[in-house]
């Protein structure tokens, strides 16, 4: 038979040993809850970003707008808006193509400049 310091002891150590395992449990558990949702949250922008393309009216709207912004960026239609305000602008998409290149989205635009005549010095683009 053990005896009772010995018996004492093994009990300490067996629940010290189930105290340790369910801390390592629960923060095991915690890392994988923490990883999932970091995992949600990627696939949520990703999904985002997919809803968004590139070629949106409203991304091609951000970046005429940055350009807007920069005082010494940007083409004649740029400068016109910095000097004029666009409270009473009206903007309508023309064609889509949300999955179109750069140089397919250049082109098509270079088509309908040209189709609205729009190019100086009737209007406000430049001729490259």
């Amino acid at each position: 038979m053990l005896g009772l310091g010995l018996r004492f002891t093994l009990l300490l150590t067996l629940t010290l040993t189930i105290t340790l395992t369910r801390m390592f449990l629960r923060a095991v558990k915690a890392e994988a809850q923490q990883s999932f949702q970091q995992t949600e949250r990627a696939i949520d922008v990703r999904q985002e970003e997919q809803l968004i393309p590139k070629n949106s009216l409203r991304t091609r709207l951000k970046q005429h707008q940055c350009l807007i912004e920069r005082p010494n960026a940007g083409t004649e239609v740029h400068r016109h808006f910095r000097q004029h305000k666009s409270d009473n602008m009206l903007v309508s998409g023309l064609e889509a193509g949300l999955h179109w290149t750069r140089g397919q989205r250049l082109f098509k635009e270079s088509q309908w400049i040209k189709k609205l005549k729009t190019m100086m010095p009737l209007s406000l683009n430049e001729t490259n």
